[in-house]
Parts: C-alpha cells; structure tokens; sequence
C-alpha cells in the first residue's frame, strides 16, 4: 500500500493519501504513523483519499476496529475531524465501519464520496486553497493512474483532405 501524509503544520490539517492495496498491517501502520507525528498536535483537520485504494483482500474488519480504537485519547482527534473520501461501494462500506468505531472513541468522521462535499464538511479555512492544490496536482493518484495519464497520447487519426476539383 501506498500511504502518503501531506501535512500543513500551520493549518492543523493533514492530507493522506491511501492508494493500491490495504492491509491490516497497512492501516496500523497509518494511524501509528500520524499519532507519532501528531503526538502534540490537536484538533486536527483530515482529508483521507481513498479514491485509488484497489485491493482491500489483506483488510479485516478487526483490523479497521482497533486501528480505530488506536485513535483514542489522541489530542489530534480531540476537536478535530476526518472526512474519508471513496470512489467504491466496498471502501464506502468499510470506510464506514471506520468511522462508526471513531465516533465513539470520540473522532468526528464522516465517509464522501466526493471530495468537494468532504472538504465543505471540513469547513472553511486557510488550508482550503492549499489543499484543493495539492488535489489538482494529483498528489493522491495511486501508481497505475500516475503512469496512465502520464503516458504521451497519440495523435487521433484525421481523415484525408478532401480533392478540391477542378472542370475544364
């Protein structure tokens, strides 16, 4: 899995990007990393893409619940909240049962499908403009989208110019 953690210091805001594949050592591994490098922070803003996650076999409901349980008495959740934004039926789902173990550990979460919505969500503020950036620069497509849209275009095929005629 690929997880990326844009992080606005200035702005209490945090950007993960979630792509590829999700496993349980890959969703501790997430929320260990972000209680570490948030450990003093609090009231925190995120945004978590999951739009490019691909392949959630190695992802267990147990595994989403203690990671969720994991968050508790966080000061980075204190005030805070997560918007998780989805672009599948099974990651909206188990997006859900993130954010309903969340909840009562005291986490405002909420799951998006899009991400204008999540970001409303989130409210307004100095981090918006920068955030909405970072999303149009593409900071969160997954490898396999990166080199599609990467890769030159050919040319489309143009029909031969017709033969102007000439009469005699």
């Amino acid at each position: 899995m690929a997880v990326r953690h844009h992080i606005l210091p200035d702005h209490g805001f945090v950007l993960s990007c979630l792509s590829g594949a999700l496993d349980d050592a890959g969703i501790h591994g997430h929320v260990s990393a972000l209680n570490e490098r948030l450990a003093d922070a609090s009231a925190v803003l995120e945004l978590a893409d999951c739009r490019t996650l691909r392949d959630l076999r190695g992802l267990s409901v147990q595994a989403l619940i203690s990671a969720a349980n994991r968050e508790a008495g966080q000061p980075r959740i204190q005030g805070g909240r997560l918007a998780v934004v989805v672009s599948s039926d099974l990651v909206y789902g188990l997006g859900r049962v993130y954010t309903t173990i969340a909840a009562e550990v005291g986490r405002a979460a909420e799951v998006f499908r899009d991400v204008d919505a999540a970001l409303d969500w989130l409210g307004d503020g100095p981090w918006r403009a920068e955030v909405e950036a970072l999303l149009e620069a593409g900071v969160c497509r997954d490898a396999a989208t990166q080199a599609r849209d990467d890769r030159p275009r050919a040319e489309p095929e143009r029909a031969p110019a017709p033969r102007a005629e000439t009469r005699e």
